[in-house]
């Protein structure tokens, strides 16, 4: 909401785990809200990432 920052390269492996696992959980025949729940955890992953990638950069400064 505030402004981020990121990667063309970081973006591109987020698009491509993220429809791997789309299409992965219908070709293994899984429960739809399967997907649903990864991706939830995905988002929760990445937002703590980068919190704790942030504040290593802040400490270093």
């Amino acid at each position: 909401m505030t402004g981020g920052y990121g990667s063309a390269i970081g973006s591109a492996v987020g698009a491509f785990i993220f429809g791997m696992t789309s299409k992965g959980i219908v070709y293994a025949q899984w429960n739809p809200d399967w997907f649903k729940f990864f991706l939830g955890g995905m988002l929760l992953l990445a937002t703590l990432l980068n919190a704790w990638v942030r504040k290593r950069a802040e400490a270093s400064k």
